[in-house]
């Protein structure tokens, strides 16, 4: 019995309070509402405290990740260039040639603007 009782008083308030304090902050949808006024999530981050993995968790879950603003966004000739780019070269090509990350290239290679 006593050994029920510590692991009750060890996991109990962990628990309970990480739930409240998530649910008491309001967390999520203060994420989704400045995600929705185009937000990026490092902003987001820094104006309530939280993870970028907990503002990415809640974004997916509410298929908004592509909402918010850029730090160095792309044309629409840009990505019009990537696309066409990308039809006769890889990704790895076209990220040297573009100076831009593979994971922007990946996003851009099928543009149809």
């Amino acid at each position: 019995m006593h050994f029920f009782l510590t692991l009750l008083t060890i996991f109990v308030p962990i628990t309970l309070t990480t739930t409240y304090m998530a649910y008491h902050r309001n967390l999520k949808n203060e994420i989704l509402s400045l995600r929705t006024d185009g937000i990026s999530y490092r902003e987001i981050q820094r104006r309530l405290q939280c993870s970028k993995n907990t503002i990415s968790y809640h974004c997916k879950k509410h298929d908004m990740v592509d909402t918010g603003m850029k730090r160095y966004p792309l044309t629409k000739e840009a990505k019009q260039q990537i696309a066409n780019f990308c039809k006769e070269n890889t990704s790895k090509v076209a990220s040297k040639h573009f100076g831009y990350g593979l994971s922007t290239i990946k996003k851009y290679r099928k543009f149809q603007g």
